[in-house]
């Protein structure tokens, strides 16, 4: 696929976001993978679709050389555990633009070139402001949480070194120094962060970037739309759900097979809606075109009582359809 094409699907998957807050958005993967170039990409097109970004990076909340470097200079495990002030990231901008927050926000904390700290502008986002922040070990377990839509730029380590040789030489003095540093320090500590906390699972979307011309989306989860309605309330929640339900159930016993609905398109026993999967983004399902506008009208209207009662059943189904398959007796 070509790169342009697969930035436009992944920002529309970013500008239909549904939340009450900006949506906080995280491209994450290993050193030299990729991560800045894409954030700057999807920029143009989510400005070029009316949204305002917060545009951030890790990099800009560092620790001072004393924190990162406690565990010595060339530690990997320092490198994972001590680079990066997760505490004032969540308090200075994650927490501000979550769904409790004030909106007013600072970019940065600390420079890591100058070592001391910055005194950043106190901003406040748009209502219709989207975060784009880039940086490493960003799906670790202290910051999961405060994203609502994550990106993991996979390439192999022999593709960053590579690149790394290109773009650090100078800051480290030569590309022999820059495959030293990264052989003993940012390459180990990045496989510690890929065993402990297993990104690519945790990730909305995994990319495959070895080559940038063309890129591979590997996985598409459908968790974050999910997680979208869940803000809505239990009224609303009842027919998005119907058809923003999760790829990982039974879908066989969810969905059942339409004639009269083209060739990869699914219809729940709900008549009001209409599925079609995204061939770039295998795991979404969205409302057909054909469906859309009458899906949402059914999912706000006084019938969302309906897709309270129809996933109760298909749920059941669910439970029934599983038990079976293990020899078990559902429960009543």
């Amino acid at each position: 696929m070509e790169r342009r094409e697969l930035i436009s699907r992944l920002a529309t998957e970013i500008v239909d976001l549904r939340r009450p807050h900006p949506p906080r958005v995280a491209i994450d993967g290993v050193d030299a993978a990729g991560k800045t170039t894409l954030a700057d990409e999807l920029v143009e097109l989510l400005r070029a679709r009316g949204r305002r970004v917060i545009r951030a990076s890790i990099d800009g909340f560092h620790h001072p050389a004393e924190i990162r470097h406690r565990q010595g200079m060339g530690s990997p495990r320092g490198y994972f555990e001590d680079s990066f002030d997760h505490a004032g990231l969540v308090a200075a901008l994650l927490d501000p633009l979550g769904p409790t927050g004030d909106r007013r926000f600072r970019r940065a904390l600390f420079d890591y070139r100058t070592d001391a700290a910055v005194d950043a502008p106190l901003e406040e986002a748009h209502a219709d402001a989207i975060l784009l922040f880039d940086g490493v070990f960003l799906l670790r377990s202290e910051l999961r949480r405060h994203w609502d839509f994550s990106v993991f730029v996979r390439a192999d380590f022999a593709v960053t070194l590579s690149r790394a040789e290109r773009r650090d030489a100078e800051w480290f003095g030569g590309g022999e120094n820059v495959r030293e540093r990264y052989a003993q320090r940012y390459v180990p500590g990045q496989r510690l962060y890929l065993e402990s906390e297993q990104p690519e699972r945790r990730a909305s979307v995994v990319i495959d970037n070895d080559d940038p011309a063309a890129p591979r989306v590997v996985r598409a989860d459908q968790r974050h739309r999910d997680e979208a309605w869940s803000v809505l309330g239990p009224r609303r929640n009842a027919g998005k759900q119907a058809f923003h339900h999760r790829a990982s159930l039974d879908e066989a016993a969810l969905e059942r097979r339409d004639p009269e609905v083209s060739p990869g398109v699914s219809r729940p026993a709900c008549p009001a809606l209409a599925f079609w999967r995204d061939p770039v983004f295998p795991r979404s399902v969205v409302p057909c075109s054909r469906d859309r506008a009458r899906a949402a009208r059914f999912a706000t209207s006084s019938t969302a009582s309906c897709a309270g009662q129809w996933a109760t059943a298909t749920a059941g189904s669910v439970a029934s359809t599983r038990a079976r398959a293990s020899g078990r007796r559902p429960r009543s």
